[in-house]
């Protein structure tokens, strides 16, 4: 897919979310995801001839007590060549890479419009469970998430110095902006009940991390980028840098390459993730979740609303001097010689305003003007996306003459 062509499908991407508002919640895309989405299991495929050895049963094992000791999103399973192949793993075998067994398969969850994907591959003897699992980079990842960031950008190095630093600094340029200028959305009184976070703690923080594709301690955290869609590893791509978008619990939006690494994606992307959860149901959202290590239940703790104490005084008193103050009011009170009728009796303008304002509103009503107002935001943003469609057009239409 061409970077013109990616340019195109992230704005599609924003279109069709928009449009999708039977699940939508005001909360922001990147804190709802944190809170409510958990991350989809990696596949830890153990490919073995004929029969498992008592070794390699015990080694298995032992994977399994890390990743349940580190609650990484993974599970282990066995698939021997020459038994029966569910339909579904048949392409696992089709992988010249594997010349010897037993081996090892890691495969992602796939995510989006995108199937499953493999990470990587190689022999059962070359596997270490905790650096499958878990790194430097991948840690400070999860921390920050944690920590509140709105998402951290990790910016991949293609290796050449000139189109790395180029690329870095508009990344970092455009990223300060918009922490700066986009605005969190008012967050409805109904969505508060499932929001774990005091809204006013809520924040825009864009972090931004530089890695090198030859960084021999995140090998498997560039495996995992790359795998986030099925064409990144093509030769087009190996000479570009990559910009990933990493929000909620580990997951990757999408990935922005070389020349599309540009204000206008940039900003696609960052509007997105601090706006509306449009559609809160995770397997309608783009994104790839990444392998973790990460408790995520125990990190994403209640924020406790702050208790105040207030100090009654004089209680006692209060209602002595209310009940005076009532005796007396009656007292001055004489009865109306002219009507008692009180359904006759007019009523102000202000008070029937009030009633008819706080009081007398169905909870039908309310609901419809509600829908009403979302239709109306849904409509605006359709033709907002369209415009930002056709600026991408016409800046691909440019692209094209200007390298031409």
């Amino acid at each position: 897919m061409s970077i013109i062509s990616r340019c195109l499908l992230a704005s599609f991407v924003f279109l069709l979310t928009s449009l999708n508002q039977v699940d939508a919640c005001s909360v922001p895309v990147f804190r709802y995801a944190l809170e409510q989405w958990e991350p989809d299991a990696y596949r830890l495929v153990v490919i073995y001839e004929n029969e498992i050895s008592p070794q390699l049963t015990e080694q298995i094992g032992k994977w399994k007590e890390v990743f349940e000791k580190e609650h990484a999103n993974i599970h282990v399973s066995t698939l021997d060549v020459h038994g029966e192949i569910p339909p579904q793993d048949k392409w696992l075998l089709d992988n010249p890479e594997i010349t010897e067994y037993p081996a090892f398969m890691l495969i992602n969850p796939g995510g989006g419009t995108y199937p499953p994907q493999l990470v990587s591959t190689g022999s059962i003897a070359d596997l270490e469970a905790e650096t499958l699992v878990s790194s430097a980079v991948r840690d400070q990842i999860t921390d920050q998430l944690v920590g509140g960031a709105s998402a951290v950008w990790v910016f991949l190095e293609c290796g050449i110095p000139e189109k790395d630093d180029a690329s870095f600094e508009v990344l970092k340029k455009e990223l300060a902006h918009h922490q700066n200028e986009l605005k969190l959305p008012e967050i409805d009184s109904d969505d508060l009940e499932e929001l774990k976070a005091r809204p006013e703690d809520i924040r825009i923080d864009f972090q931004l991390l530089r890695l090198s594709r030859d960084d021999p301690q995140e090998q498997v955290l560039v495996n995992l980028l790359l795998a986030s869609e099925p064409d990144l590893r093509e030769l087009t791509y190996l000479t570009e840098p990559m910009a990933f978008p990493i929000f909620g619990r580990g997951r990757v939006l999408y990935t922005l390459i070389g020349a599309g690494i540009q204000p206008l994606t940039i900003e696609e992307a960052s509007r997105f993730l601090v706006g509306e959860c449009q559609c809160t149901v995770k397997a309608d959202n783009p994104g790839v979740d990444l392998l973790l290590s990460r408790n995520w239940s125990e990190a994403i703790q209640v924020t406790e609303p702050e208790e105040v104490e207030i100090e009654l005084t004089g209680v006692a008193g209060f209602q002595g001097d209310a009940l005076a103050a009532n005796d007396e009011m009656v007292s001055k009170m004489e009865p109306d010689p002219v009507s008692t009728d009180v359904s006759s009796a007019p009523q102000s303008e202000a008070q029937t305003v009030e009633i008819i304002d706080v009081e007398s509103t169905s909870e039908n009503e309310r609901a419809a003007v509600q829908k009403e107002n979302r239709v109306t935001g849904t409509t605006f943003g359709v033709w907002a996306l369209l415009g930002m469609i056709a600026g991408v057009v016409c800046i691909a239409s440019l692209g094209v003459m200007f390298r031409s």
